[in-house]
């Protein structure tokens, strides 16, 4: 028994809605991609297989005039959902392929699914053998598409980065999205067989140097997409680089900051240089998310996320940005912006600093050993 149902459009509009005969009647000016749908119910998950999109005017609005001229929508619902988005058929992701990182937990999961229930082809990065095989075969169960595979890799290390690109470059033709979104914050400084701090290794260098080697394979593809998932925890840092990876002094969330935005100044001197290659390049923030973010580390960080967890969003609104930046047709051609909500907003002042992003782009080329 369906309760507890609503719509919310992000513009604000008027809707009506209601449920008849398992199907779901639309109604409202202005539609857009972000209406978001909450549902309360006893079922795993709900997908409504005959909903419609009806203009609303003086007709009737069972009328066959409106139904013929009604645009079909796919509503996908969750019994978690803090709201999957709304997408019109047309931008189905049939015939795509989406590789995303840190893909077996909160946000990139969600994304994952959501993405395979759109037609997409998903292949998921994740570091634990296990975690990864169970979340291929749960998302190949919830959405039936069987086009979903797992490859393993330590983000952290650029020798993983890079095997892990060149299996896929092995196997897969084309790349139509890449959503760079495995991230983590580590309270206590630990450096990477490689040499570099952790965060910066993961949060920042692997987003650089998985998205340079699989560039050519992305512009070949195009038009194709790169998603880098931030935070608004970068606003107010700016790059200390006499202590970027806290080799004098380290605070984990400092630390945390300084790669996110790391993820912006990236995301904005790799647009300057894709224009006009039909390859677009945008960040986001997700949100504050219950994830398993912050409970890979001891103390206080990890109590912190706990007893927070409570007051946070769901992975299922944390990824809704993400899903929106992967699929929508209103962002195609978007490119160097940083989105919030599945609006572009502004980032911080210092991350449209030119100057900035450049000798950070140099940097990461000499730490990737591509200089």
């Amino acid at each position: 028994m369906i309760q507890g149902f609503r719509l919310v459009e992000r513009s604000q509009a008027r809707f009506a809605h209601y449920v008849r005969s398992g199907e779901l009647w639309v109604l409202g000016g202005g539609f857009q991609t972000g209406i978001q749908a909450w549902l309360s119910n006893s079922f795993g998950s709900l997908l409504l297989p005959t909903p419609y999109f009806l203009p609303l005017g003086g007709a009737k609005r069972r009328s066959a005039s409106l139904h013929r001229r009604a645009k079909p929508v796919s509503v996908i619902l969750n019994k978690n959902a803090g709201g999957p988005l709304v997408q019109n058929n047309q931008q189905n992701m049939q015939g795509k392929i989406c590789l995303i990182t840190g893909a077996t937990l909160g946000i990139g999961k969600v994304t994952a699914l959501e993405l395979a229930r759109q037609g997409a082809t998903v292949v998921l990065v994740g570091r634990n053998p296990e975690r990864t095989a169970d979340v291929v075969s749960w998302i190949k169960a919830e959405t039936g598409n069987q086009q979903v595979e797992g490859l393993l890799a330590d983000l952290s290390l650029q020798t993983e980065v890079r095997r892990v690109a060149t299996e896929f470059k092995a196997k897969y033709q084309r790349l139509d999205v890449l959503i760079n979104n495995a991230g983590a914050v580590f309270t206590k400084r630990e450096v990477t067989a490689e040499g570099f701090e952790q965060t910066w290794a993961l949060n920042h260098l692997a987003y650089f140097l998985l998205t340079y080697e699989l560039l050519d394979l992305l512009k070949q593809s195009a038009p194709a997409r790169i998603i880098n998932v931030s935070s608004m925890a970068h606003m107010g840092d700016s790059l200390n680089f006499e202590n970027l990876q806290g080799e004098k002094s380290y605070r984990g969330m400092k630390i945390y900051g300084q790669s996110k935005l790391a993820n912006v100044l990236f995301t904005y001197a790799l647009a300057r240089r894709l224009a006009g290659s039909g390859v677009t390049v945008n960040c986001l923030h997700p949100g504050v998310v219950a994830t398993g973010f912050g409970h890979n580390t001891p103390g206080a960080l990890k109590l912190f996320a706990s007893l927070a967890k409570p007051l946070l969003i769901t992975p299922e609104k944390g990824a809704a940005t993400t899903i929106y930046l992967a699929s929508s047709a209103k962002v195609r051609g978007v490119s160097g912006r940083y989105f919030d909500k599945c609006r572009a907003v502004p980032s911080s002042g210092v991350s449209y600093d030119e100057a900035l992003q450049e000798k950070l782009w140099q940097l990461s080329l000499e730490q990737t050993g591509l200089t």
